[in-house]
């Protein structure tokens, strides 16, 4: 994993055959807010897109690579210091042919809501997941 345990961290999860929920917990003293940007941090969204990628490799405990983006949209600025925890929800996840899924994926805090993506995932090898529980 690219940024588990170094951008974030995962501290609640909730993995259901339908839906999988996320608590998440940003780490604002990252490097990447370091460099994006030191007086006023930002998630870039490419991370949020890697993210979401761990994300469904864990809640699938596979290991998956971004085949397409679908669509993407950015609705508001992520914060590290103002919202330092903040939620993940994928959705809809249908299979898209030979080991690839389509879902979409919402990272919200409340009522503000981040980052919508739709995004296909296709298999790269089994995972072992570890969980905090």
């Amino acid at each position: 994993m690219l940024f588990k345990d170094n951008l974030y961290s995962i501290v609640r999860q909730d993995i259901a055959e339908d839906v999988a929920t996320f608590g998440l917990r940003l780490d604002a003293d990252s490097v990447i807010y370091k460099a994006h940007f030191p007086s006023k941090p930002v998630t870039p969204g490419v991370c949020l897109i890697q993210i979401a990628e761990e994300l469904f490799s864990i809640s699938r405990a596979e290991r998956f690579e971004i085949e397409r983006v679908k669509n993407v949209k950015f609705v508001s600025l992520l914060d590290p210091i103002a919202s330092p925890e903040i939620e993940a929800e994928i959705s809809g996840v249908v299979p898209a042919g030979e080991g690839e899924y389509k879902l979409s994926i919402v990272f919200c805090s409340g009522e503000t809501i981040f980052s919508k993506m739709r995004l296909v995932f296709k298999t790269k090898e089994k995972l072992i997941v570890k969980t905090n529980k």
